[in-house]
């Protein structure tokens, strides 16, 4: 098959991102204190069937923020558990409102996922891999800490990273609020350690000093990876 020049660049740039990635864990391990080590390790099969379950597929289909709305009816209100950290969180209607804000769209890949995202929130909740935690940047009294999960939403063309941010309340009598949810796109432009990195970074902590980042660079190389692939099988002609 011929390839025309362009298709012939991006080739080039799709295989360089795959030999040359930024970060594979397998080859860089933490040590128990949270350092990297020199390599040789593998992950786990507990642990690599813990970063797969965190793949979930859209189930629910939602196109617009009403269709978004509509969909979230199923879960609004109840309480949510992360089954990685045992964090439980509610999306209420003032949290819905938040993520379908004109601040979490801009943050995320497109207005169309960010309401797929929505509309499947309790799934990709339960299932996210638990990153990190920072204080509340007014220092409210009444969050005890602001936390970060990651998950990963599968449309069935592409995936996506997604960002889940839950608000821990300090009163025992109210419960945790979700406060945002972002779809982010990974591919050779936006490299998964470099955004996972950024992103610790931008929460003013060290991504070698907390070892679930591990998992989340793991998280994020799968759908750089499969977007990659998916590029390729494009550019290739393959179905």
């Amino acid at each position: 098959m011929q390839l025309t020049q362009l298709q012939q660049h991006r080739l080039d740039r799709l295989y360089y991102v795959i030999v040359n990635d930024e970060w594979d864990e397998a080859n860089h391990p933490r040590k128990k204190n949270g350092q990297f080590g020199k390599g040789g390790e593998k992950h786990s099969i507990a642990q690599s069937n813990k970063i797969n379950t965190a793949v979930i597929k859209a189930d629910r289909r939602a196109a617009t923020f009403d269709e978004a709305r509509k969909q979230a009816k199923e879960f609004q209100g109840k309480k949510l558990i992360n089954n990685d950290s045992h964090l439980t969180a509610v999306a209420s209607r003032n949290s819905l409102d938040k993520m379908l804000s004109s601040k979490a769209v801009n943050k995320s890949a497109s207005p169309q996922l960010q309401a797929l995202a929505v509309a499947n929130t309790d799934k990709l909740y339960e299932n996210a891999l638990y990153g990190w935690s920072k204080p509340d940047r007014s220092n409210d009294p009444n969050i005890v800490a602001v936390h970060r999960l990651f998950s990963v939403l599968e449309t069935g063309k592409e995936q996506y990273l997604v960002k889940l941010t839950v608000k821990e309340i300090a009163r025992r009598d109210q419960e945790n609020k979700f406060y945002t949810i972002e779809t982010v796109e990974l591919n050779e432009k936006s490299p998964a350690a470099q955004w996972v990195d950024s992103t610790v970074q931008a929460d003013g902590l060290d991504p070698t000093s907390i070892r679930s980042v591990g998992d989340i660079h793991s998280l994020a190389k799968i759908v750089q990876k499969s977007n990659i692939n998916a590029r390729l099988d494009k550019l290739l002609g393959n179905k």
